[in-house]
């Protein structure tokens, strides 16, 4: 049995609901400072979090997980015990084995590992863990990085083990995380007879049109970046798992008979690195800031090429100050991020 399973399997046996860490972080530290590894314990109301490090300066490399998991809801829907972990055709069962117990394990053994390969590696290596990321998540890793900040400390890369493979290992890696705006929309009816429908308003009748609305508002959006000289290939995930399109057109009319509800669409468009607000979308203008950062500390070429985009196939609304002003506007804002 591997030594990943093992520890995944002691994790398991600790029914850590969120808050309640019930005591996987202490098991953790305890293997990690006899790796080597200097471990601090960050309590927030109540919530445990654990901060453990090996090495010293930049960069910083962490490794982001949490030990909670969410209830188990009715014993009597599981084939085993949910915090008995079983392993059943090849296969780990348990609450938390993929989320993220499983991968906590594959970090802490990992960090074990690379720390007796390398004891004197440069820069720092660090494990992030929360018992908050299932609830709440105020006095988890949000309560931390404020810590963190405080005492001066800054994180360069951050690597977060939750599941996002869809058939197999490793099919999937996301790069950064979206925000999130969350929102409760209360649409009010009146009550009425089965007898007397005319008399009765259904909030349901009533919200649909708004949320179709809505729904074709951000393809009608889209479409304005289609042109017949360029191709915009489209990379799809979502129920059906990865899809690949090779230009915009083919993959909306993939949306006929399927609904667009749950699918996630990045879309190769060439747009104004300078411009933070495209409305309904968002760009990877966030990336091209941390990796010219990142460029800043520890430069890799003597010159940069800025690719900019073809003006005449942007939306016209994007087309604002002529071409030779938005061009200049390009190179002045990476000038700008270089010199930050």
């Amino acid at each position: 049995m591997s030594e990943v399973l093992n520890l995944a399997k002691e994790l398991m046996l600790r029914a850590s609901i969120t808050p309640d860490d019930a005591g996987c972080q202490a098991l953790l530290a305890d293997r990690l400072a006899r790796a080597g590894f200097d471990c601090e314990s960050l309590r927030f109301g109540d919530v445990d979090n654990l901060w453990a490090t090996h090495g010293t300066g930049a960069p910083v490399l962490v490794l982001l997980g949490h030990t909670d998991v969410v209830p188990a809801g009715p014993r009597d829907a599981w084939a085993s015990d949910p915090f008995v972990p079983e392993v059943r055709d090849g296969k780990l069962y348990g609450r938390g084995s993929a989320d993220m117990k499983g991968s906590v394990a594959a970090f802490v053994v990992a960090l074990e590992r690379f720390a007796a390969a390398h004891p004197d590696h440069p820069g720092t290596i660090a494990l992030l863990l929360t018992s908050d990321e299932e609830g709440d998540a105020i006095d988890g890793v949000r309560k931390v990085a404020q810590a963190l900040g405080a005492r001066g400390q800054r994180i360069d890369w951050c690597v977060t083990g939750e599941p996002s493979c869809k058939q197999t290992l490793g099919d999937l890696l996301r790069v950064g995380r979206r925000g999130t705006l969350s929102a409760t929309l209360t649409v009010h009816g009146v009550q009425g007879h089965v007898a007397y429908p005319d008399k009765a308003r259904n909030p349901i009748h009533l919200a649909l049109p708004a949320l179709a609305e809505l729904s074709a508002r951000s393809l009608e959006a889209l479409r304005q970046f289609d042109d017949p000289v360029y191709l915009h290939q489209v990379v799809e995930t979502g129920p059906d798992g990865v899809m690949r399109y090779l230009d915009l057109p083919e993959a909306m009319r993939s949306l006929d008979g399927r609904g667009r509800e749950g699918r996630e669409w990045r879309v190769h468009c060439h747009v104004p690195v300078f411009l933070d607000d495209l409305g309904d979308f968002s760009s990877t203008q966030a990336f091209i800031r941390d990796v010219l950062r990142l460029h800043n500390q520890t430069p890799v070429s003597d010159h940069l090429e800025v690719e900019t985009y073809t003006w005449n196939v942007l939306p016209e609304h994007l087309r604002t100050g002529g071409m030779d002003h938005a061009i200049a506007r390009e190179l002045t804002w990476v000038r700008e991020e270089l010199s930050a």
